[in-house]
């Protein structure tokens, strides 16, 4: 997920000086408004869940993207719910 947020925060970062202006807030939380920034996150996607590199996504890769994605939010929720019940003692 790292890559695809900092592939994204870059192509919205059109001054390239690593801070987003208002404007380029704006297209990086809705990159689909800005075509150029658009290609690059959709070049970033395919990129990050294509592993066999052949230009498609196959279901197999597409699960396995998906997978970990659950996964990783899965696992956070469980640390945020870890964090409260330690506050509570």
């Amino acid at each position: 997920m790292y890559n695809r947020d900092k592939a994204r925060f870059d192509a919205a970062d059109i001054d390239h000086d690593g801070k987003l202006t208002e404007e380029e807030f704006v297209y990086f939380k809705n990159p689909l408004k800005n075509e150029e920034i658009k290609q690059s996150v959709l070049a970033e996607a395919l990129n990050s869940v294509d592993t066999d590199r052949d230009g498609k996504i196959s279901l197999q890769e597409y699960l396995k993207d998906w997978h970990q994605t659950v996964s990783l939010l899965f696992s956070f929720s469980c640390f945020k719910f870890f964090l409260k019940a330690i506050k509570c003692r």
